[in-house]
């Protein structure tokens, strides 16, 4: 998983307006709260955080980062990569 979306239940006001925002349908309503159920479907749009009023959901990002330099060096083997071939 890129991206683990977690509900706050202590926030939650069970207003399903995150339900009918994803389009992934990671969220469902149980106990009259939303859940990440399907927490395998985030894309990491946020469009969850974004209509949450009660700041209750929260997106996090486990994609590894590459440091600059890396990415740096990453970026000129591609370029001369496409140069020879």
């Amino acid at each position: 998983m890129a991206f683990i979306p977690t509900v706050d239940q202590e926030k939650c006001r069970g207003c399903e307006e995150c339900v009918d925002i994803c389009s992934a349908e990671v969220f469902e309503m149980r106990g009259g709260k939303a859940e990440a159920v399907n927490k395998d479907r985030c894309v990491g749009c946020e469009s969850c955080v974004e209509v949450c009023e009660n700041d209750a959901i929260t997106v996090t990002d486990t994609r590894h980062k590459l440091s600059d330099q890396c990415a740096f060096l990453f970026r000129e083997i591609l370029a001369e990569d496409e140069m020879t071939g």
